[in-house]
């Protein structure tokens, strides 16, 4: 009936297993958990991993170098017994008891994907993971009714449920190991005129980044979208805001002088982003400028 799917990389898996065979007691129909661990280093996580795993009977795979990402949720779903298959990131937790039961009713419904949101903890965590926290809290965790406003472009792959070979027909072409695929895979269900629905079934996101990796997470999301776009695979009806500004400084021949300027206040902008009140906005320059900066290096 319903297959889930856990990329891991240096996480415990545990909390999350147990809570989705919890829920699972409840569920007439059957349903397969599978893992895997994308290369852990932390060997005593990876153990507690394995251990559990295999108490549980739960089927696990490991990959022997780090193959990022894109190709773990290939494997993953290829892997996969049934048609529907739930991608869950391995930092999740349900928010509501009946997490599972929800997914379960839309797969008789048509539709080719279902996403059922991120939220994020309302107490404010230290100051190293700020940055994560205030992005969550603004960008992801989406209200129900704005997320159905621009459906292809509220989805993020931490919580999805879709069908597996769509899955695979738009993931099987990604085959760079760069990090940040969400945009393209969402422009790329747009592409195919999929059926997405939107719903209220959020999961909290607990694994917090550091404000450094997060910030440079963010500068590798922009790289692999402008390789994307030096490639032409961005379609021109795309939802990807980041593109369109910049398609928009280049109509304007402001490329240049806003690469001059996104280098000057570079490290004005970390700063901010960094310290004790990150401002998003000051994360868009940042992200623009870099974009600029690589496609005039590009250019040069």
């Amino acid at each position: 009936m319903l297959s889930i799917l856990i990329p891991i990389h240096n996480y415990n898996v545990v909390t999350l297993v147990k809570e989705l065979l919890l829920q699972a007691k409840s569920i007439d129909g059957t349903i397969e958990i599978i893992c895997c661990d994308d290369c852990s280093t932390d060997t005593q996580l990876k153990t507690e991993n394995i251990n559990y795993l295999a108490s549980q009977q739960i089927k696990l795979l490991e990959n022997k170098t780090n193959i990022g990402r894109t190709k773990t949720r290939q494997l993953l779903a290829n892997n996969a017994t049934y048609n529907w298959i739930l991608f869950l990131d391995v930092d999740v937790i349900p928010v509501l008891s009946s997490f599972l039961r929800t997914y379960i009713s839309c797969t008789n419904k048509k539709y080719d994907c279902i996403y059922g949101g991120l939220k994020y903890q309302e107490e404010q965590p230290e100051k190293e993971h700020l940055l994560r926290w205030v992005y969550g809290h603004q960008r992801e965790d989406i209200a129900l009714q704005k997320r159905k406003t621009t459906p292809y472009k509220s989805i993020a792959s931490g919580n999805i449920l879709i069908k597996k070979n769509l899955f695979l027909k738009i993931n099987q072409n990604l085959t760079q190991n760069w990090y940040g695929f969400d945009n393209f895979f969402s422009a790329q269900l747009k592409e195919l005129n999929s059926t997405i629905i939107h719903i209220n079934n959020k999961v909290y996101h607990i694994g917090l980044e550091d404000n450094i990796d997060f910030l440079h997470k963010q500068e590798l999301a922009t790289y692999t979208i402008f390789k994307l776009y030096q490639n032409n695979l961005f379609s021109n009806n795309h939802d990807n805001g980041l593109l369109k500004t910049f398609l928009k400084l280049k109509k304007l021949n402001l490329v240049l002088p806003y690469t001059y300027f996104y280098k000057c206040l570079k490290k004005t902008f970390k700063r901010n982003l960094l310290g004790n009140s990150p401002k998003l906005y000051y994360l868009d320059l940042y992200r623009l400028g870099y974009f600029c900066t690589l496609n005039t290096y590009k250019n040069a």
